[in-house]
This record gives structure tokens, sequence and C-alpha cells, in this order.
């Protein structure tokens, strides 16, 4: 994942064939499962340290989000309990309770897609997605979707505009039109029509404001548009008939002005029951199955809240980690999984690279128990074969654990050059589209052409 030193390193290729190959020859009892038997190249959850990368700006850029909320704290499992959907436009997931939500109240159109995962606001889970944030009533009855409510945004996000909304003392009642006694607004003909349509009462609520003419902020563009409890609608005539409405991207507007934590934006929880136990850090499970000087950095993950996880997942699965001698200088580590009963899967470090700072080795682990996770849980597909989208999960953590743990400003700081620290810092900012600071906005395809160009054309989409 880091870049190496090493010039002589290659990219991708069958090089990283022949190397797991090594690895797993490397163990007597290691051999791939039946049905990868063929695929040495396993899904290798590896880092590969490209050497020739260079960060081109080493100094700390000007700050382009300020982080003014709470830490960004993974829900409890409760709330993702059930189906997973993966959307490949934000890289996150939406599931349980939130994915049911999702596909009975408008998709896309209506909600927008995930640009989080469900993580706890006020003591509240909550989820953002581009035009909603969903929260989760774990005291509401019903099913799962029936404890799902949507913030009330339009009335927040006003109120912090600063608009006022003069209610109108009547108005009248016809097939077009609709006056509301509780908010005192009208709302008629196309918007009318839309609010019937996608959800009325439940999924808007009241319209609070009059149809005016507001300035977009995000193109300049003047809309007629039209304030609502939990959303705004927007006329759009320059779009074809079927899209002039358009709804307000809220939750997007909502979690610049609230100050989310950008960790947020990357980060991957994994919904294990782990994820709501006490800190396992110290569990003896755990002390057996990880090499002595790999503990503390699985410690250092395991007490986090945004890393719980990962003391949980190696110990539910019996995850050994553990370092073993690995020639190649391009790699940091590979998650490996074998036929043995008594080590089905194993994390394995270079030798090279014990004694190394807890953080750098936590990064390391962080990204290869993604790759363990998705693995184990049916995240990604059973074929063999690398995949840049698994690898794009696997680095958001590996930037997200460098971040938590070593503080906002890990990728400005200066590393001595040459060593893992630098490598693993200089790979996640070429990951961070070379920034040397966490924003809210991430280019994830240009993270993808990173990621591309560091594991080769061997690696698929």
């Amino acid at each position: 994942m880091h870049p190496s030193s090493q010039p002589r390193n290659q990219r991708g290729g069958m090089r990283h064939v022949f190397l797991l190959l090594a690895i797993l020859s490397a163990f007597t009892t290691w051999t791939p499962t039946p049905t990868r038997a063929a695929a040495a190249t396993e899904f290798a959850a590896r880092y590969i340290l490209p050497a020739a990368y260079a960060v081109t700006n080493a100094t700390t850029a000007a700050p382009d989000y300020q982080i003014a909320g709470e830490p960004a704290i993974p829900a409890s499992a409760e709330v993702s309990e059930g189906r997973q959907r993966y959307f490949t436009q934000t890289a996150h997931f939406l599931r349980g309770a939130f994915l049911e939500y999702w596909e009975t109240h408008g998709a896309t159109p209506v909600l927008g897609l995930p640009i989080t995962e469900p993580i706890v606001e006020d003591g509240l889970a909550v989820q953002y997605l581009e035009r909603v944030r969903l929260e989760y009533h774990p005291e509401l009855t019903g099913n799962a979707q029936n404890k799902v409510l949507l913030t009330r945004l339009g009335v927040t996000l006003a109120e912090q505009r600063g608009l006022s909304f003069t209610s109108i003392i009547a108005g009248n009642n016809t097939p077009t039109s609709v006056f509301f006694t509780e908010t005192g607004h009208n709302l008629a003909n196309a918007f009318l029509s839309y609010w019937q349509r996608n959800g009325g009462l439940a999924v808007f609520g009241y319209p609070i404001s009059e149809e005016f003419v507001e300035t977009n902020a995000g193109n300049g563009q003047q809309y007629t548009v039209q304030y609502f409890e939990r959303n705004r609608f927007e006329w759009h005539p320059e779009l074809p008939a079927a899209f002039n409405i358009q709804l307000g991207l809220l939750g997007v507007e909502y979690a610049r002005t609230n100050g989310l934590d950008p960790v947020a934006r990357i980060m991957l929880p994994s919904p294990l029951p782990a994820t709501d136990a006490a800190d396992l850090s110290d569990d003896p499970l755990l002390v057996e199955n990880v090499d002595t000087d790999l503990l503390p950095a699985v410690q250092a993950l395991g007490r986090t809240e945004q890393f719980r996880w990962v003391p949980g997942i190696l110990i539910e699965n019996d995850i050994k980690v553990e370092f073993t001698n690995i020639e190649d200088e391009g790699v940091g580590g590979a998650f490996v999984i074998t036929r043995s009963r008594s080590r089905p899967y194993v994390i394995v470090i270079p030798e090279r690279q014990r004694g190394q700072p807890i953080e750098a080795l936590a990064s390391v682990l962080a990204h290869e128990a993604t790759h363990a996770y998705d693995f184990i849980n049916g995240v990604q597909s059973q074929r063999s074969g690398c995949s840049i989208e698994e690898e794009l999960r696997a680095y958001k953590n590996g930037l997200a654990a460098w971040v938590v743990l070593k503080g906002e400003a890990a990728l400005a700081d200066r590393y001595k050059p040459n060593t893992f620290e630098s490598n693993i810092n200089r790979s996640l900012v070429g990951f961070n589209n070379g920034r040397t600071q966490l924003g809210f906005d991430i280019d994830l395809d240009a993270s993808r052409a990173y990621l591309s160009e560091l594991y080769g054309p061997s690696c698929g989409r």
C-alpha cells in the first residue's frame, strides 16, 4: 500500500503472483482454498508500496474544512443488522434498517446516496445521505424500518441561513393546490404533485414557505424553490420535463455547516457485534493470536471507538497476526486464506517491519482487517484476483486509522525520509488526491486511478 524507497520495486503484474506463492509456500500447512487454488494472486489484500510515487506538496495545505462537530464514532450494530448494499459512487454502504427505509422511500432521487456510514451524534445513530440525514430511534415500535426518521433539515438550514417565512392566515384548497393550516402555507401544482407521489408528509414534512426565487449556492443560478420541514424542492426548467423538480442536497449542506468530522467520509466501520462490546484489546484470545510485537498496534486500534471492531473480527474468526519473511520491499502486509483448520486466516507483516512505530503498523493492520472483514462477511466477491474497489475500501480504513491515531496533522507531518512511517504517509497522501490534509471531499475516481497505477493492470475493477 505504501511507497518503498527501493527503486527496484515494480508495480503489479506477475510479480505479485509470485509474491503470494512465496508467502504461501513459506508455511508448509498453508495452501489456497479449493475454490481459489489457481489464484495464488489471492485477492491479495496486500499493501503494495510504490517506489515511484513522490509527494509534490510536503507542506501543510490551507484547510478546506474545519472540524467543529463531534468525532466520527461508529453506530452500534443494531442499526446495521440485515442486508447491505455498497455504492461505488460514494464508496459507502447502506445496511439494515437504513437500507430498508431507502428502498421504500424514494431511493436515490428522493434520499440520495450515502456519504457516511452510520455514526453517533448526540447519542443518536444517524447516517448522512446526499439529500437527508437518517435517524434511528430504537424506542419506536414496529419493524426496523419504522424506527427510521428524517432530520428536519429544511427547518434547520433555513434557520441557519436567517430565512424567515411568514405564515398565511388562510388559503384555498383546489384540485391543484392545498393549504396546510399546520404551518400556514400553500403547496400547489407541480410541487404538490411531486410531494404526493414521493412520500408526502412522512418523507418531506409540511411546507414551511411559499414558493420563492433563491440563488443556488452550488452554481450561482436562480431557481424557484419551496422549503419543507425535511427538504427543499427546486424547479429546474433547463432539465427534461421528467426531471424539472430536484431536491436540495440538504444532507451534504448540513454536514458541511454542522462541522461533520471528515473521518466520517472515509471510515468504513464494520457492523459486527464486537462494535457494541467492551474493549477487547486485552482479551486472552487476542493475545494468543497476535505476535507480541504486533499486539500493541492491534490494541491501539481496539482502544479507539472507530476501530474497536478490529480485535473483534480477529477473535471471532480466529485470525492470526504475525510477522513473516517477505523479501519484496514493495509489500507491507497481506491477508491470506488457508485450508488449515487451526489457521484459517492469517494477516502477515514483513519481518523487516518488526519494531516499527505502532501507528504505522496499525494503519497496515486496519487495511488488512478490512480485507478480512470483506471476505468473511461476503462484502467482496469470492472470485480470485485483485480488485481496485476492494483496495479502495481498505485504503480508506488505513487512512482513517492513520489520522485517528496520529491526529489531524498526520498527513502533513514531517517524517524521516526512507522510513516505514514516511513511506506509509506518502502513499496515503497519494490516495488522498495528493493532499496533506483530510478534507470533506475526496475525489474517488482520482483515488481509484492512483490505486490502478499502484497495483498495475492485473488488478481489476
